[in-house]
């Protein structure tokens, strides 16, 4: 007889199970384990995969000579003797221009690759589940053994996600070079973007809903995304995009309604700075005052990583969304997204 998950409200809706975040916690359907197919080597490890680059840049290739997609990822080859990872990133150089860069990292590089070679997990067959995040593994990761050929690593799934562990592991290596190769591509150059003419992240608050989000948080029942999903302290470089809602509050536009607005870089550093304010905020206070204007990012590590999204009301109640409660916008947050820091 077909089972079903138990039916379940979330954010956002993936079709693909095995790109999703952790479903919520009101359901324990049956899983079961699985490995994915072994990686093939080759003796030509490379960031500048047409297959990376355009994953780490966000579109095709500004280099006509590359032509050659990256091997598919997949299980660690067995007998393999890894003595350094190759990690694929994006960055900007001092002059705000894209670059992408081949980092080398060595330490405890055995511990890394068994982060890897444990099983995936999925929904048993027949079961049918919604999911709330879309889970990104990093965009090009190599290891490398000392004769240079290498594999690509599947990241192990677990059902709507990928599993943590192995990205605690890469973060205990240490980088011991960066190659760095210009894309040409000016972020200084201001671009425009577009939000939701309404947000749905937004809504009136109570004493009592305040209440019981605190309570909720003191007991560690607020559901965060998974750390893949959000990072804090490792995030890249942000792109913010700032715009106005709606001007009728009485109106409901069409779902698909956006609003234009403009785009601006931040820095990894201000990025950082930025998240951890955030991070570490409070629940936002009762507040029925409509906002005005908004900003939103998607949360991306340099590997590609990430892609949560945070919203923020920049007028009104001054909320920030997406990190699993309303918080209250802190004014040094305020100042970083606004350009008024002194």
């Amino acid at each position: 007889m077909r089972r079903s998950a138990r039916a379940i409200l979330v954010a956002a809706l993936c079709g693909l199970l095995t790109s999703c975040g952790h479903i919520l916690p009101f359901a324990e359907p049956d899983t079961e384990s699985y490995r994915p197919p072994t990686a093939g080597t080759t003796r030509t490890p490379d960031c500048m995969a047409k297959n990376i680059v355009t994953a780490l840049s966000g579109s095709g290739s500004w280099n006509p000579n590359i032509t050659v997609d990256a091997p598919t990822p997949g299980f660690p080859p067995r007998y393999f003797e890894p003595v350094e990872v190759l990690r694929c990133e994006r960055a900007l150089s001092a002059d705000n221009v894209l670059t992408l860069d081949s980092v080398r990292l060595r330490g405890d590089v055995d511990a890394a690759m068994g982060a890897f070679a444990v099983p995936s997990k999925r929904f048993a067959s027949g079961i049918t589940a919604s999911c709330a995040y879309e889970v990104r593994a990093p965009a090009g990761l190599w290891f490398v053994d000392a004769s240079g050929r290498a594999f690509r690593p599947a990241w192990p799934a677990e059902p709507c996600g990928l599993q943590d562990e192995p990205m605690h592991a890469l973060n205990e290596l240490d980088e011991v070079s960066r190659t760095v190769y210009s894309t040409g591509y000016d972020y200084d150059y201001a671009t425009v973007c577009a939000g939701p003419a309404t947000t749905t992240e937004f809504y009136d608050t109570s004493d009592s809903d305040v209440s019981s989000a605190v309570e909720r948080q003191r007991a560690g029942e607020i559901m965060l995304p998974p750390a893949l999903v959000a990072p804090i302290a490792d995030v890249g470089f942000l792109q913010i995009c700032t715009y106005a809602g709606s001007e009728d509050t009485g109106t409901s536009p069409a779902g698909d309604e956006t609003a234009m607005g403009t785009s601006f870089t931040l820095d990894r550093p201000d990025s950082i700075e930025l998240l951890g304010y955030i991070a570490d905020a409070p629940v936002a206070q009762p507040c029925s005052t409509p906002a005005t204007r908004f900003a939103f990012t998607d949360l991306r590590r340099p590997d590609g990583s990430g892609t949560a999204r945070i919203t923020v009301e920049l007028d009104g109640c001054r909320r920030v969304a997406g990190l699993g409660i309303l918080r209250e916008l802190p004014i040094s947050a305020q100042d970083i997204l606004t350009g008024d820091r002194q």
